[in-house]
C-alpha cells in the first residue's frame, strides 16, 4: 500500500545519498546472483560483492547478499575513509575520530522473511582492536557502522534467522 511506497521510496532515496556519498559513483551492470567471492591476496581474505541485489533494486556491481540480507562493498573489498568532502578519489566519505576509529555508513536491505531488527557483529582478524559499533537507525537499515581501527574485519549482520558474513579491509585516508 502507500506505507510500502513510502518505505520503498525513502529506501531508494537513502541508497542513493549512500552510493553518492558515501560509496562514491560506481556504476552498475549486472545484477545477478553469484556465490560469495573472497580475495586471496594478502593476508586479509576480504569479501568481494557478488552483485546479489534486493528485488526491485537496480543491479550494481557493488551489491552483496544472499537471498535474504543485501548490502552495499567497495568492489575490491578495501575501504579508505576520509573525512573531506567531496572525498578524493579511491576513498569514501567518512568520520575519522579522535580515537582512530572509523565510521562509514552502509545501507541494508532484508527480504521479507527477515526479522525486522537488524543486529551486527564484528572483529578485527588481524589484530587484537575493541569490537565493532553499530549505529542502526529504525525501519530503513541505514547504519553507520564503526570500526575501531584500521585494519581487517569481519562484520555479520543479522535479522531474525536472516545471516549475512564479509571481510572488508578498512583504513584512514587523508582528512
Amino acid at each position: 500500500g502507500v506505507i510500502q511506497a513510502v518505505v520503498a521510496q525513502a529506501t531508494r532515496a537513502l541508497v542513493s545519498a549512500a552510493l553518492l556519498y558515501g560509496f562514491g559513483l560506481g556504476a552498475a551492470l549486472s545484477g545477478a546472483a553469484s556465490p560469495p567471492r573472497h580475495s586471496g591476496s594478502g593476508a586479509c581474505p576480504v569479501t568481494i560483492p557478488n552483485r546479489s541485489t534486493p528485488p526491485g533494486e537496480h543491479p550494481s556491481t557493488m551489491a552483496h547478499g544472499n537471498g535474504r540480507l543485501w548490502t552495499i562493498l567497495p568492489p575490491n573489498g578495501r575501504m579508505v575513509v576520509s573525512a573531506t568532502s567531496p572525498p578524493p578519489p579511491g576513498t569514501y566519505f567518512g568520520q575519522i575520530h579522535p580515537d582512530g576509529s572509523i565510521s562509514e555508513k552502509f545501507p541494508w536491505w532484508g527480504a521479507r522473511s527477515a526479522d525486522s531488527r537488524l543486529t551486527f557483529t564484528g572483529a578485527r582478524l588481524d589484530a587484537h582492536a575493541r569490537p565493532l559499533r553499530a549505529h542502526i537507525a529504525p525501519h530503513f537499515w541505514a547504519t553507520t557502522l564503526t570500526f575501531a581501527s584500521s585494519g581487517c574485519w569481519k562484520v555479520t549482520a543479522r535479522a531474525g534467522t536472516a545471516r549475512l558474513g564479509l571481510v572488508i579491509f578498512v583504513s584512514a585516508g587523508k582528512s
